[in-house]
Order: C-alpha cells, then structure tokens, then sequence
C-alpha cells in the first residue's frame, strides 16, 4: 500500500497497545518505523534509476531482513526517550510496525519478497489494492481521534520528548487506546473478506473458463482500485495466452474475457531469453505475454533493429476499450535475434483519461456495465 497508509497504521499499533506505556514518543516513531521498508524506493532510484519499481519490496520488505533490525530500532528509541530499560518494549513495538507494513504490502498485487536473502519469490494474497480507501480512512480516523482525545498540543506531538505526557484526563487517554485497538481488529477484518473474494472471483473465473472451453493454469482475481468490490481477473491457460476480464462482487455479472495472445515465434522467445525479459516476466508472476509487433519509424528503434517484441503485464489494464496493459516492455532485435535495446512502457495519465477509467470503475463496482 501507500507509504501514508503504512505509517498510519503504525500509529494504529502504538495508540491500542504500546502509547499508555512507552508515552507521546512512541507515536511518532510507530509512524517512522511503520514507513521505514519504503526506503528501498530512494536506494534503488539511485542504484536503478531506469525502473526501481521492478526490484521494489525487496530486502526491506524481507521477514528476515526487518526482524534483526527491530532491536536495533528499539535500543535507539529507548536511549532517545531515556527509558533504556523499556528497549524490550521499544522493539517489539518496532517489530509490529515493520511487520504491519510487509502485511500491508503483501495483501495487494504487487508482489513482495518476503523471504530474501533465500528466494526472491514475489507472494502476492491478492486481498486489497494498492491505494485502499477503506484502510486508509479507519486508520487516519483512528489517528484524529486519539490526538484529540488526548488533547495533545502540536508542539507535544511533534517534539514529544520535550513535552513529556501529562494525563490531565485519564478517561479519554483511556478511551482513545480502545479506539485504536478495534480500528486494528477490522482492518485485519476487511483484509480477510477481500482475501475471500478474491479466491471466490478466481473460481468463478476458472469456471466459466472451463466452460467455454478454456483450460486456464492459473487464475488470479486482483482488487482494482480504491476498494476490493471491483476485481481484475487474469487467467493463463496452456498456451500462455492470458484471458482478462473485470468484475464486480457487489453487482456480480458474467464474465466477458479479452484474450491477450501469447505470441511465439523465435524473436519472442529470444526477448524472453534476455536478462531484461526474465526480469519482466518474474515481475508478473507469469502473468506476461510477449508477442512480435512491427517496427515502426516512430519508434525511435537503434540502427540495425530488425524486429520489435512487446513484452506485457497483463495483471492491471485500462477499462477503456480497447483494454490493453499498462506496463511493459519493447525489446528491439536485429536479424540475428540479438538485443540491441530494452524500453520500459508504461501508460502515463496524459495517455490515459484518468476521469473516464475512474466513471468506468465506479459504473463497474455498481453494476451499471461491465468494464468494457
């Protein structure tokens, strides 16, 4: 999710369980701590500045990686706040945060690599998208509710360990720690009954698959944006092809599948072969085609460029017809099926009409039309 969604939720964290004790401090560094993995996102801009997003959820993101460093984050916050004896407290706090945002993360499609340094397999549950209003709205309520329950001065929260907690009114303080625990109890609620509806629209989509014909090897259901009533069906079946379809659980119609052709020939499979092209499709989850498009002049192709193979993640496509993926990549071959250059594609909002694909999603959700 959202790197302000991520530190809201930390916040969540420190108010229900861990503010009464550990005071005002522990707020401000639930919220830096909960953000913290997003860091990868400036390492890489720097050390892969031409698609960061591809290597993004990596090693910070690790169940490995995140756990030593929890201690580490509680031994200094314990020293800032002059509690040393609470580092205990201070680190498990700090290991909740960064554990809340990999969850957070891994409920959405993206992928994340959980399990770094030993596989850099992406695990995706599929159960929430990227920017979820749902989550964000009860976590930010969840944060306004406890600055003005504990009446806390600007000043307070911003330098905390200059203003040291002063409990005027116990009752609220009270009050607020059990507003924020529930807060955490539905959003792990919400991300359960998306995860369900995900597997739900997936068989759905298999099955009607099968009925027509279609054997499909995998079948993914991913929440479209903002909320997972709308789902972005990707389904491959044995010759690689990839059927998409939109669908929505709350106004639930037949499916109406848009195949992506696989695409073969010796081109795709050289591009395929590249560095850049097992890079691509790992970055898919096998959700990919590639297929050999004509080379046009204003393509801008290098000297000596005989074929062209675009490369396609077909998990997330526009709504407006006709539905086509918004991110890729153009590998440019010569005769002899040798890469002379690697594009990355990806669908920029001056291409796209933001306000239409936002009027479909919403007709979608609905059921007013299905997508198309």
């Amino acid at each position: 999710m959202d790197t302000l969604t991520h530190a809201l939720a930390g916040a969540v964290i420190s108010d229900g369980w861990f503010r009464r004790r550990l005071g005002p401090f522990a707020t401000p560094f639930a919220l830096a701590a909960a953000a913290l993995p997003d860091i990868d996102i400036l390492i890489l801009r720097l050390l892969s500045p031409d698609n960061p997003w591809l290597d993004h959820r990596g090693y910070t993101h690790s169940l490995f990686i995140t756990l030593p460093a929890a201690p580490l984050l509680g031994l200094a916050a314990a020293r800032l706040a002059g509690k040393p004896g609470e580092w205990r407290a201070w680190a498990l706090l700090a290991l909740l945060c960064l554990y809340s945002h990999i969850l957070l993360d891994v409920v959405t499609s993206w992928g994340t690599m959980l399990f770094l340094p030993f596989s850099n397999q992406r695990a995706a549950l599929d159960a929430a998208p990227i920017l979820d209003i749902f989550v964000f709205s009860l976590s930010l309520a969840s944060f306004a509710a406890n600055r003005l329950l504990r009446r806390e001065k600007t000043e307070t929260f911003i330098n905390p360990l200059a203003y040291p907690a002063v409990h005027r009114h116990p009752g609220r303080v009270k009050l607020a720690g059990r507003l924020a625990r529930p807060a955490g109890g539905l959003i792990l609620c919400y991300l359960l009954i998306g995860w369900l509806q995900s597997r739900q629209t997936a068989e759905i989509a298999r099955l009607e698959l099968a009925a027509a014909g279609i054997t499909a090897v995998e079948t993914r259901a991913m929440p479209l944006m903002f909320t997972h009533l709308a789902w972005s069906v990707a389904a491959r079946d044995a010759e690689g092809n990839v059927h998409n379809a939109a669908y929505s659980s709350f106004a639930p119609r037949p499916l109406r599948f848009v195949v992506q052709p696989a695409g073969n020939g010796p081109e795709a499979a050289a591009a395929l072969a590249s560095p850049a092209g097992k890079r691509f499709a790992w970055f898919t989850q096998g959700m990919f085609t590639a297929k050999t498009a004509e080379v046009l002049p204003g393509d801008a192709s290098p000297p000596g460029t005989h074929s062209r193979v675009e490369i396609r993640d077909c998990r997330f496509f526009s709504l407006a017809p006709p539905w086509r993926p918004l991110a890729g990549i153009d590998v440019f071959l010569d005769s002899g099926h040798r890469i002379l250059s690697v594009r990355e594609r990806r669908a920029s909002l001056a291409e796209m009409d933001l306000w239409d694909e936002l009027a479909r999603l919403r007709r979608l959700t609905i059921g007013g039309e299905s997508g198309e």
